[in-house]
This record gives structure tokens, sequence and C-alpha cells, in this order.
């Protein structure tokens, strides 16, 4: 009996089906890397919002652990308001500060983050004290006043998104491609 020859020559399908493979694999560690980047997700007090009482500290939280590398707050005036050195836990950057004149206060940052990339920003707030009691007269009756609450934004700004399709479309992308290589190369096979 003679057996049929086996071929040794890798099939044009095979081959492409690797190359298929190969890229899905690149196309989806690049997206997730991408991703993966550590942005600003909220910082208290909230870009651009108004106090009316003055706070110990501005904190940074990020969407990722950072390194803090450097935090500047500066007054209306273009004095520093920080009052302290800056700390960092975690994602959270934590900068005391003293809020002394009324205007426009610019927090900037640099930190750089887990995957060792710098991130730098800035966000600004005002500071509106409210204006000091005015003296009155002693035959004036006393009246009550309830303390001013802050006009600060109540919700934190949203975690930056990421550019780019979510891991789980390119996941599916991927499942869906491969299958139907799969698919093909069965029906190839079988009319063999």
């Amino acid at each position: 009996m003679n057996a049929a020859p086996i071929s040794t020559r890798p099939s044009p399908l095979r081959g492409l089906l690797t190359v298929l493979v190969l890229a899905i694999g690149l196309v989806l560690g690049t997206a997730t890397a991408v991703q993966a980047h550590t942005g600003l997700g909220s910082s208290n007090p909230v870009d651009g919002s108004t106090l009316t009482t003055p706070l110990p500290a501005v904190d940074l939280t990020f969407t990722g652990q950072v390194l803090l590398r450097e935090v500047t707050v500066t007054g209306p005036a273009g004095a520093s308001a920080a009052s302290g050195t800056a700390t960092t836990a975690g994602a959270v950057v934590s900068q005391p500060v003293t809020l002394t004149d009324a205007g426009r206060y610019t927090v900037a940052y640099a930190v750089t983050s887990g995957d060792g990339h710098p991130v730098e920003g800035s966000v600004s707030f005002t500071y509106a004290p409210p204006p000091p009691a005015t003296p009155t007269s002693e035959a004036a009756a006393p009246t009550s006043s309830a303390p001013a609450a802050p006009t600060e934004a109540a919700a934190q700004r949203p975690a930056e998104e990421p550019a780019g399709l979510p891991g789980w479309v390119l996941a599916a992308a991927a499942v869906l491609v491969t299958g139907a290589v799969l698919l093909t190369a069965r029906r190839l096979r079988s009319r063999r």
C-alpha cells in the first residue's frame, strides 16, 4: 500500500490566519496601552467654581496612581497661595492653601503617571468671600443671619474619557473576525 504524500508546504490559508491573529493582537495591545494613560479625574474645588468660604487645601484626584512633581497655587495678585508641602496618596494630590484675597486662583500641577508619562495641567477657581459686616447703631434690633452656603458646584467633573473605541468593542470585533476566518478555513478544507 502506498500512502498519499503529505505536503510540507504551508498552506496560504494558514499563513493568512497567522498574520490575521498577529494583527489583531497588535491592535488590541496598542488600544489598551493608549487607553491606560492617567489624567485628572476631578478637583476640589471644581474647575471654574466660586467659593465664598476658604478651604484648607486643594485636592486633585487623578484616574490612576501618580508621583508628584510640582503643584503651584497662584492667587489674584500673582503671589503663591500654597501654605505647606503638597502630599500624594495614591491617585490624590493635596496642596494646603491660604486664601486671603478675593479673586481668581490657579492651581497648576505636574505629576508622573504610573506608566511614566508626564501629566500636566491646571484648574482655576474664584474666591469671593462675603463683604465684612457694617457696623450698626445700638438701637437697631438684632437680626439672625444664616451662614452663607458656598456656591461651589456640587458635582465633580467626570473622569476624562479615553480616546478611541472601548476595549470590549475591539475584543468583540477580534472574536468575530477570527470566527469568520476559521469558518472560511473549515469550508475550504471540506471542499478538498
